[in-house]
């Protein structure tokens, strides 16, 4: 039998003469992972006595589609401590980066305590509650961070959501509307109440919860439902103060949605679908623009070239479809009063 030539060596005939499949001469051939420090030497001696010499053409294409075929690691950091919180978010990004071909890695951090270092990943996924560190050899993107960092981040527009809502109760009808708030008053409820105050432009009702806890919530309620002229809907800061309305409204023989229709800002896993029109994170829609901002930066790495620069994305939430609301029972302009009952026509005397 006739002995390859030089120009007729292949990978094949390398794996033979050193005793190895022709995957494993491909990892050593392109510089890859995952063999053994005496089975690489074996293999390059195999190339060296075959002279066997790799087409760069070929290499190169070879290179070029397992790039493409290879699926990121991403590492997805989140709060140990607020893992139930983020089960919604946690469980849709993992189901998004299997549908855009990307691998996730949870890393659990410890409140106060720095990001863990990661091995083998190329880019980083930050959910809310975690101190964003600022990468800067690797694509790194933020859902929803506390405090401003130097990555790509996702932010949940509040005061657009606010807006939202409000609109919706006005299209219905409503126009004596009232914002429940609390005594702490911070970030999110501020953005809501702009939101809140930019459809109704001062005619909004405001009230405030001076006490902490359930007891103030409900007086704060009351202040708006037991009024000459009541609230016929309410726009809560939060679920818990919309909780604290639905007991008063109760209490006092109202009808939800008939008489009043609350509506809260809620997570998506909220225990009241049913009694009040709800704004909910999009999480899925959240963490699929997410994951593709960072394949975006992925993909720039891996072909050399610059990446898209740092951005701010607002997502507002949207309007629960299966939420309860109502137009209101009694109609009118606001300020004005009640329209009154119309006078019943005069009886005939007999005879």
């Amino acid at each position: 039998m006739r002995e390859p030539t030089r120009s007729t060596i292949t990978i094949r005939d390398v794996a033979a003469h050193a005793g190895v499949s022709r995957m494993t001469v491909s990892r050593v051939v392109n510089g890859a992972s995952g063999v053994t420090p005496e089975t690489r030497c074996r293999i390059e001696a195999a190339i060296a006595e075959t002279g066997y010499r790799p087409d760069p053409a070929a290499r190169a294409l070879a290179s070029r589609r397992g790039a493409e075929r290879a699926e990121p690691r991403i590492g997805l950091v989140y709060p140990a401590n607020r893992a139930d919180a983020l089960g919604a978010l946690l469980a849709a990004s993992l189901d998004s980066a299997n549908r855009l071909g990307m691998r996730l890695v949870p890393v659990a951090v410890v409140p106060g305590r720095a990001t863990p270092a990661l091995a083998d990943v190329e880019g980083m996924l930050f959910l809310a509650g975690v101190e964003v560190a600022n990468p800067q050899m690797f694509p790194a993107v933020a859902i929803g961070p506390e405090t401003p960092c130097a990555v790509t981040a996702i932010h949940i527009d509040e005061a657009g959501s606010a807006r939202l809502a409000t609109e919706r109760l006005v299209s219905l009808g409503h126009r004596r509307i009232g914002f429940l708030g609390s005594q702490a008053n911070g970030g999110l409820e501020r953005a809501r109440e702009a939101g809140f105050q930019r459809v109704l432009v001062g005619r909004g009702l405001v009230e405030r919860s001076q006490v902490p806890g359930m007891a103030g919530a409900r007086l704060a309620a009351l202040a708006l439902l037991a009024r000459d002229e009541p609230v016929t809907a309410i726009v809560a800061a939060d679920e818990a103060l919309a909780v604290a309305a639905l007991s008063v409204a109760c209490e006092l023989g109202l009808a939800v949605p008939q008489d009043l229709t609350l509506c809260s800002f809620a997570e998506a896993n909220s225990v009241w679908p049913g009694e009040m029109l709800r704004a909910v994170l999009p999480v899925a829609e959240i963490c699929r623009a997410a994951l593709r901002l960072l394949r975006e930066q992925i993909d720039a790495n891996r072909a050399g070239r610059t990446g898209p620069g740092i951005r701010e994305i607002l997502v507002p939430r949207r309007l629960a479809p299966e939420g309860a609301y109502a137009p209101p029972r009694i109609s009118g302009r606001y300020p004005e009063s009640r329209p009154s009952r119309p006078e019943a026509p005069r009886r005939r005397r007999a005879g």
